[in-house]
């Protein structure tokens, strides 16, 4: 069963040229446009077309997300992640948790806005992370699989308290 990476028909790699990823996307939905169909000497039906339009967007979605890239990524190497958590990152996510809903509770937009803008510095440090773990064209170590899954929990942590903390300063305008 193709993947992402065939869908799109891209290489697969964590370090994917955003503009290669939309260039691919365009295209392929281009090619599906129903202007496009009408003309050719036999159409693909209607069912099929739009099956294979949300593939495609599906695919899209996928590899614009690091989380997601970096698990399909592992599963094309046959490699699974593991539910270890470090108490360490535990910790760490208890503690930013905790200051984003203090923030929230006394309605300080300004240290909300910390928290949040400290978790999107965090997230991108981990991406970077991520990328050094996924070096082109080689395969990933059950050693770097443990690192690999501690980076996407921290990062899916991140994720929520961004979310959170967005949420919190759109209700707090």
């Amino acid at each position: 069963m193709p993947d992402a990476f065939d869908v799109l028909h891209i290489e697969p790699q964590f370090v994917v040229d955003r503009s290669e990823l939309e260039r691919h996307h365009r295209a392929l939905l281009a090619e599906l446009h129903p202007s496009r169909q009408a003309t050719a000497p036999a159409p693909a039906p209607t069912d099929a077309l739009f099956a294979k339009q949300g593939a495609i967007n599906a695919a899209y979605q996928q590899l614009s997300d690091p989380l997601t890239r970096a698990e399909l990524l592992l599963t094309r190497q046959g490699l699974s992640l593991s539910s270890a958590q470090s108490p360490e990152l535990v910790a760490r996510i208890f503690e930013q948790r905790q200051a984003l809903e203090q923030a929230v509770s006394i309605r300080d937009a300004s240290a909300v806005s910390n928290c949040v803008g400290a978790s999107r510095a965090r997230q991108a440090q981990l991406h970077s992370a991520l990328a050094t773990h996924f070096p082109q064209g080689a395969a990933v170590t059950l050693r770097q699989t443990a690192e690999i899954g501690l980076i996407l929990q921290e990062l899916r942590y991140l994720n929520k308290l961004i979310q959170r903390g967005e949420q919190a300063l759109d209700d707090l305008e």
